[in-house]
């Protein structure tokens, strides 16, 4: 039986074990991102080296830890070809969903990277103008939507994610 710590420790193992091939998939975009960023967050040590590694650290560079004990551990799953990436949020302009979408975009076309899929969970006054962008960039087969789940259902798809994105400003 895994208890919260140990539970919060094989999250964290997924998570160093998956790193490299997700920072494979989003470095042309995580390059872009932090040259442009007014202050860089990350929940962890780990974060903060990678962030210094790439040669990003300054006097507004923060460390923001995440309570990941409310997260359960998943067991690996099964093999799989794409990276599932997550995104929930109320859709709102300050969560920059439509930023969001268009990055994707920008990684299939400019890098050729197919190997994922992004789910959005969330509604909100953006929810049709996400769906138009959705469907102008034909982006269906990498962006799902999931619309407003309930909080008590919400934990199945962090789960399920491989990365969590926020874009939120």
């Amino acid at each position: 039986k895994l208890t919260p710590s140990s539970h919060v420790l094989k999250l964290k193992q997924v998570i160093h074990e998956n790193l490299y091939k997700l920072a494979k998939l989003f470095y042309p975009l995580s390059k872009l991102t932090l040259s442009s960023a007014s202050y860089i967050l990350t929940k962890d040590s780990v974060g903060l080296g990678i962030i210094k590694k790439l040669g990003y650290s300054n006097s507004q560079t923060m460390l923001l830890p995440t309570d990941l004990s409310r997260f359960y551990y998943a067991p690996k799953r099964s093999a799989r070809n794409k990276s599932h990436l997550l995104s929930v949020g109320y859709l709102v302009e300050r969560k920059r969903t439509l930023s969001l979408i268009k990055a994707i975009k920008l990684v299939l076309t400019k890098y050729g990277q197919t190997n994922f899929i992004l789910t959005i969970v969330g509604d909100g006054p953006e929810m049709q103008s996400v769906k138009n962008l959705v469907r102008s960039l034909k982006l269906e087969p990498y962006v799902k939507l999931a619309g407003y789940i309930p909080k008590s259902q919400i934990s199945k798809y962090y789960r399920q994610a491989d990365m969590f994105v926020s874009t939120s400003v």
